[in-house]
């Protein structure tokens, strides 16, 4: 896109590094680990991400998973055989699970006062390589209708197992698989501005004030935007496109419009799970034919004399100044340089 590739090209004419900024997590505990355990694989349907031993599900997975009655799993992969064999004895201690709120570090002994459900043997399928454990989503989490997704969950749920290398171990270690269910919007972006041609935006924002805001979405519209509304809602004529960066404030969405044509443009923050925020209010934007490099240079605070301006880089002022006072010499002096050295060497 045009505005990204104008920020990568004055960084890099400024001698700047191009930053990409930390996303904020709010999560329990990691899932318990064991040695007898060489890889945990949550097979959840439609989960919006998957990490290792955790799948993460938003509202919108919510809402499915529920109505139709899904059955989630974890699979476990061994390092021993747990099957039954000649001895009475058993390598593996069943399945249970549980849940704590996010944020939470509490260690579950799994007693009978901590809440955790067994889980039936009928629902856990042994191999040589690997336990599989089953429960229903709804079971999991107790919701019995799609409309109790909208409850503004902020649960981790743990499938866990217990197992030994020999019966001659009193101590079972245990393995866990972990799903993240996360039904609480974000925060919206405010303050929105943009600059549009028919094929990009450039837009500038004050980020969501929600921890889990990862990422943002735009919204353009024939028609003017109030804020508040849902951009995920269905049957809707709007047009929601990614933003590609995003951390500091700037980012930018290739979008298809006409030129000369008025658009409405708002934003909504999407956390880690993928929910979506609400719409900020919109914009009025008028596609322009172009964006002019120079204009764009000059736009951030670029010296028609010399120096340089950080792209994205807003200090109280709302700009950050020149970073080197001569940058522009130092550029073209080093060509020069370049091409000196290519003579003497013919």
């Amino acid at each position: 896109m045009k505005v990204t590739k104008y920020r990568i090209l004055l960084a890099a004419l400024c001698g700047v590094g191009v930053s990409v900024g930390s996303i904020s997590t709010l999560q329990a505990r990691e899932p318990s680990t064991s040695t007898l355990v060489s890889n945990v694989v949550p097979d959840v349907v439609n989960a919006y991400d998957l990490d290792g031993a955790t799948a993460w599900v938003g509202l919108k997975e919510c809402r499915a998973l529920v109505s139709n009655d899904i059955d989630i799993s974890v699979r476990f992969d061994t390092q021993i055989d747990t099957l039954p064999g000649d001895s009475s004895v058993s390598l593996f201690n069943g399945a249970v699970y549980y849940s704590l709120a996010r944020g939470t570090t509490t260690n579950m002994e799994c007693k009978a006062e901590d809440g955790c459900i067994g889980v039936p043997d009928a629902d856990v399928t042994r191999t040589a390589e690997d336990i599989t454990v089953g429960v229903g989503f709804r079971e999991l989490t107790g919701l019995t209708g799609a409309a109790g997704c909208d409850a503004e969950i902020d649960e981790e749920y743990f499938i866990r197992i217990y197992l030994r290398n020999s019966q001659l171990v009193d101590t079972w270690q245990q393995a866990e698989g972990r799903i993240i269910l996360d039904t609480i919007r974000p925060e919206p972006p405010t303050d929105i501005s943009a600059v549009a041609t028919p094929n990009s935006l450039r837009l500038e924002w004050t980020n969501s004030p929600s921890s889990d805001a990862a990422r943002y979405v735009v919204v353009v519209s024939d028609s003017p935007l109030e804020g508040g509304e849902l951009p995920d809602e269905e049957g809707s004529p709007r047009k929601t496109y990614a933003v590609t960066g995003g951390q500091d404030g700037k980012g930018s969405a290739s979008v298809n419009l006409a030129a000369n044509q008025v658009v409405h443009v708002a934003m909504a923050a999407r956390d880690l799970n993928g929910n979506l925020s609400v719409l900020s209010p919109s914009v009025e934007v008028t596609t322009a034919d172009t964006i002019d490099f120079w204009d764009y240079y000059r736009s951030e605070g670029g010296l028609e004399e010399g120096g340089c301006s950080v792209v994205g880089l807003h200090g109280a002022s709302g700009r950050a100044g020149g970073v080197l006072e001569y940058g522009w010499l130092v550029f073209l002096s080093g060509l020069a340089l370049v091409a000196g050295l290519r003579r003497r060497k013919s």
